[in-house]
């Protein structure tokens, strides 16, 4: 095939992209076309999202231990696979004033307190491809709509956590949310804290006595 050939059946394929997106009747893939934020778990900075096509990069800082749930509209038709990520530079940064010691994800629709859990039957699911990740907490429970990590400490007024994980839209979705919200140890761990703290200090005083 020549150079001028070849241009013309390039210039033949690029029209017949450009046609069957226009047309009607015709389903198109699922694509983002729109990420938001809202909670009582906000703070500042204000949350920012980078998207394209199906991946969202995203940042956000907690100003309370309360959800904040990150909701996404969707265009097109058909199933899709979308790939969330923190990494490299953008962040979930922790302004709460409490080291938070574990992390959630909750797969659902709508927000705030019409926020609807998903469940095993309605075509929304965490993919078990990527594998999610986390540069903080090293164990996970994962399930079909929900992630908890564990294993780890995020300090407030530190460097931030950061996560990356996939979720499966089955066709027939406009929208769909994430819900994130950290959490704190439990009263016990804090009381066995503050004994072996307690233990350290005596001991401490004693050698210097």
């Amino acid at each position: 095939m020549t150079r001028r050939a070849r241009r013309g059946f390039g210039a033949f394929v690029l029209a017949a992209i450009l046609v069957s997106a226009a047309a009607p009747g015709i389903a198109q893939a699922t694509t983002i076309n729109g990420v938001s934020f809202s909670g009582p778990g906000l703070g500042v900075p204000a949350p920012s999202a980078t998207f394209g096509g199906t991946t969202v990069v995203y940042q956000m800082t907690f100003g309370s231990v309360a959800p904040i749930d990150m909701t996404m509209s969707l265009t097109g038709a058909g199933a899709v696979s979308i790939f969330f990520s923190t990494f490299p530079v953008d962040t979930v940064f922790n302004q709460t004033g409490i080291t938070w010691a574990d992390y959630h994800f909750i797969l659902g629709t709508g927000s705030g307190s019409g926020f609807i859990p998903s469940t095993s039957a309605d075509g929304l699911g965490f993919a078990l491809s990527p594998a999610p990740a986390s540069d903080i907490f090293t164990t996970l429970s994962q399930h079909e709509d929900t992630l908890d990590w564990t294993g780890g400490v995020v300090p407030s007024g530190g460097p931030g956590v950061n996560f990356s994980f996939a979720v499966n839209v089955a066709s027939g979705f406009s929208s769909f949310a994430v819900r994130e919200v950290p959490s704190v140890p439990e009263p016990s761990t804090w009381v066995l804290f503050g004994s072996g703290l307690l233990g350290l200090i005596l001991w401490r005083r004693k050698r210097t006595a």
